[in-house]
């Protein structure tokens, strides 16, 4: 799943590299796999069956921000101090953002419903 995401992501940096604003089209290729990313850890990784789905979504949200604005920051850090070309600098943001995206969905957007306390007489 991770590597069809990162596809995208890059696929889509590549396509408008040149065309817009470094900054600007790492944020749309973010943002497209993003939602590529959102059903497939729902159906596929985390098997979630929460129905507090409004709640999920602000949840998926925050956490996609925090990726994103970890993206940025690492993918400007780099295109300032070492590197001029836009794909090497996403690529020294995916395992950071990748992390964080992670144990942030895992624990908090896609984990299992609390099962309530059994019953007891």
């Amino acid at each position: 799943m991770g590597a069809t995401v990162a596809a995208i992501d890059f696929g889509v940096v590549w396509l408008l590299s040149g065309r817009l604003p470094p900054l600007i089209a790492v944020s749309i290729a973010y943002f497209t796999a993003v939602c590529c990313h959102f059903l497939l850890n729902k159906m596929w990784v985390f098997q979630c069956q929460r129905s507090d789905y409004i709640r999920q979504l602000i949840q998926y949200s925050a956490v996609v921000g925090a990726s994103w604005l970890t993206t940025l920051t690492i993918v400007h850090l780099c295109l300032s101090s070492f590197t001029t070309n836009l794909l090497i600098a996403k690529l020294f943001a995916v395992p950071p953002a990748t992390l964080i995206a992670f144990l942030l969905m895992h624990l908090f957007v896609f984990r299992r419903p609390d099962k309530p306390a059994p019953d007891t007489l």
